[in-house]
């Protein structure tokens, strides 16, 4: 991986080059992301910041546009990734003179990405008939390790079936655990979230209730539970903390179908908040599902 990434870098070098500011350049453009390694088809969120030492505003959209910013993905030298054809920007963006100002991007929404190795981003804002483009960044994206799978049927009218898989990566020195959710008809991938810090004392659960949410149930911390549950109609995750006690904690399901956590009490910790990256918009479904 390390050999194919130099690869890239230094098949890319020159466009880096050429692509980079003067330094008298009144725009710079720069990138960063939260991680440097992402698991295949999570969500992966790029800042873009803008800096404009001119003396006019910078506008991207909008009814008076006078800049557009574009970005581009390479899989490896010469080979671009495809695009989806929805825009960078859902909503108009200024940058005001002698100011900056950052927008987010979602990679996914905007480029396929259906398989892991190593990709190369570039932003670049276009204005007065010159690019202002940035550096490279480079990131990794990756399987992760397999740790539980399991196929279901969905509740209600609509049929279908659902394939959940739990993964981990390693990520700032903590291991984290990702819920995986696959359509195997439609060969297409539902979503992957983050469920946070995973501490493999034990293999983590799975469970279907009645009304057919997924409950996960995994080790956090030394004496903390992570309690999340799954819908497939919101495509989101909410998450809950529990403590630990002198009983192995496991997920049960009584005769009505509801699920419980057995072996935790009320959390105990500090007031942190449980990870909620899936409370954001649902994600599209990401073609194809490759493993």
């Amino acid at each position: 991986m390390r050999a194919f990434h130099r690869m890239l870098a230094a098949g890319l070098a020159a466009a880096v080059l050429a692509g980079a500011p003067d330094a008298d350049a009144q725009i710079r453009v720069r990138l960063r992301t939260e991680y440097d390694r992402y698991l295949l088809f999570e969500p992966i969120v790029v800042r873009v910041r803008v800096d404009n030492e001119g003396m006019a505003p910078l506008v991207f959209g909008g009814e008076s546009p006078n800049a557009t910013l574009n970005l581009y993905v390479d899989l490896a030298p010469d080979r671009p990734a495809r695009r989806t054809g929805e825009p960078v920007l859902r909503e108009p963006f200024e940058v005001p003179a002698f100011g900056s100002n950052v927008v987010t991007v979602e990679l996914l929404c905007l480029f396929d990405l259906p398989e892991s190795g190593p990709i190369a981003v570039t932003a670049c804002v276009e204005t007065g008939g010159k690019e202002y483009a940035s550096g490279r960044l480079l990131l990794d994206i990756v399987p992760g390790l397999s740790l539980v799978r399991m196929e279901a049927q969905l509740v209600g009218d609509g049929g279908g079936r659902r394939e959940y898989q739990l993964r981990c990566l390693g990520r700032n020195g903590r291991e984290h655990l990702f819920l995986r959710v696959d359509d195997p008809d439609r060969h297409v991938c539902c979503g992957v979230f983050d469920l946070g810090s995973l501490l493999r004392v034990w293999k983590p659960r799975m469970m279907l209730d009645g009304e057919g949410a997924l409950h996960v149930l995994h080790q956090s911390a030394p004496a903390r539970l992570t309690h999340t549950v799954y819908h497939d109609a919101e495509r989101r995750v909410r998450s809950e903390f529990l403590s630990t006690t002198d009983r192995p904690p496991d997920l049960a399901r009584d005769a009505e179908g509801r699920v419980t956590v057995v072996g935790a009490a009320p959390y105990q910790g500090d007031v942190m908040q449980a990870p909620r990256r899936g409370d954001r918009q649902p994600p599209p479904d990401r073609l194809p599902a490759r493993r």
